[in-house]
């Protein structure tokens, strides 16, 4: 019964409900992404690994994949970079030398000419209200999740019970 048990701690059988668990948190946390480029969608995936350190057993993060690439409008777009700043919103700052804001560039038609709408150096970024679209998918999937961890490691423990009966 030893051999059970302490097999049955490893971490293998924690880490398969782990990991089930935290597929089941994509697709929501995907749908509830802000869709301004669409990259921050295309990004989300997650992560589950055996725990490292203490009594970590295993741990499961979602978010957006830092290898994750994207052009929008001629620019190159790393979702990973800045999901933080969406999740937590960003205080009003002073924007550095030769940066500006994309929104007040100067919008040149062909009979419509706005000076003055042009954002000049050591302007200030106005910040940007939180988007915690990630925390709303979890609220809203809490039970779905537990339930689909606990089916992973009850199999888990299943097939473990029984390879210690026919031994």
């Amino acid at each position: 019964f030893q051999g059970i048990v302490s097999e049955a701690k490893s971490r293998n059988m924690t880490l398969k409900g782990v990991r089930a668990g935290i597929k089941v948190l994509v697709g929501p946390a995907k749908g509830g992404a802000p869709k301004r480029s669409g990259a921050l969608k295309q990004a989300q995936g997650y992560r589950a690994a055996k725990g490292r350190k203490g009594k970590t057993i295993a741990f499961g993060v979602q978010g957006a994949r830092k290898k994750f690439e994207k052009t929008y409008k001629g620019r190159r777009v790393v979702p990973g970079f800045y999901d933080h700043l969406v999740q937590g919103g960003t205080r009003p700052h002073r924007l550095g030398k030769g940066e500006k804001l994309e929104r007040f560039e100067v919008r040149k038609s062909a009979d419509v000419f706005r000076p003055g709408t042009s954002q000049t150096t050591g302007g200030k970024h106005p910040g940007s209200k939180p988007n915690p679209y990630r925390r709303r998918a979890f609220m809203a999937n809490k039970d779905a999740i537990g339930k689909a961890a606990s089916q992973a490691m009850g199999a888990e423990l299943r097939k473990i019970l029984a390879k210690a009966g026919k031994s």
